[in-house]
């Protein structure tokens, strides 16, 4: 969670890159300076200019505060409205907590299942092409994983990667590829039961979850973590164009947008404004107008 808060922290830095905000904040000051006592140039704020006007602190401080936290600039800036947004913030944040804590809490669970009922050694029994037990007590009388896929080594399956090397990609191919399905503790009678040994060409057979309740059981936990990550994901997503919206919501208040009778703020003599134009029935073009 930390490290989504920064994230948000990082994606407002752009807003006052290179400087520019340390320039504005230590320059603002709202006093006029002559043309002949000061020489701003490109290192400052990207152009030479020699000239007075300074921008408006408090014009500046209120967006940062909305990149940051939405509903602060308008607060700020003395309109009720904003509390609403602080309040609905706080409680994404909390679902999003609570989202994550579910995702963590079913891929324990899904973890735990799977070394109770899938065993590596399992699967290699199901390659062997003899009749003799392997140390784990495993028989390969029914040789399934060899017949199905021609192979005596699991480590020969497709996509095959050890708990060690990848302990993700492990757990999500266990359940996910077919090819894996020989290592649950369930399969090899519940095949037989429906299937006999007629077809082994038909790879499909093995993706009927009747073959292997214990897999779609797993797979159902697996869903339930992926599900809840995905909506903290999107409730992220949400909380970062909510600030987009703040940020532009405190600028019209403010009386940055350019509707033709605002003034907006300067910058080392420039006017510089916000500009939203509508386009067509559902566009909408966002902008910066710059005076010369």
């Amino acid at each position: 969670m930390f490290f989504r808060i920064l994230l948000i922290m990082v994606c407002a830095v752009p807003l006052f890159a290179g400087g520019s905000a340390e320039w504005i904040l230590a320059n603002s000051v709202g006093t006029d300076v002559s043309e002949d006592a000061n020489t701003f140039y490109q290192s400052d704020l990207g152009s030479s200019y020699s000239g007075s006007g300074y921008a408006d602190s408090g014009k500046a401080l209120p967006l940062l505060m909305s990149a940051i936290l939405p509903g602060a600039g308008e607060v700020y800036t003395g309109h009720r409205r904003g509390w609403a947004m602080i309040v609905l913030d706080a409680a994404s944040w909390m679902k999003i907590r609570s989202y994550n804590s579910d995702g963590d809490k079913f891929e324990e669970d899904y973890i735990a299942y799977a070394d109770l009922h899938w065993d590596e050694n399992r699967l290699q029994a199901s390659c062997n092409t003899n009749d003799v037990s392997d140390p784990a007590g495993f028989y390969d009388e029914d040789n399934l994983g060899n017949a199905f896929y021609d192979v005596t080594d699991m480590t020969d399956l497709s996509l095959w990667v050890s708990r060690e090397d990848d302990e993700r990609e492990y757990y999500e191919n266990l359940g996910k590829w077919d090819q894996f399905v020989f290592g649950w503790d369930d399969f090899s009678e519940n095949y037989f039961l429906h299937y006999g040994f007629e077809d082994t060409e038909n790879t499909s057979v093995l993706r009927d979850g009747s073959v292997s309740p214990h897999r779609e059981f797993y797979r159902s936990l697996r869903k339930q973590s992926n599900d809840a990550y995905a909506n903290a994901d999107k409730l992220f997503t949400m909380n970062l164009l909510v600030r987009v919206f703040s940020v532009i919501q405190t600028a019209y208040l403010n009386g940055m947008i350019f509707n033709g009778d605002s003034d907006g703020f300067a910058v080392a003599g420039h006017n510089v404004n916000l500009v939203a134009q509508p386009q067509g029935v559902y566009g909408s073009k966002i902008g910066v107008s710059l005076s010369y």
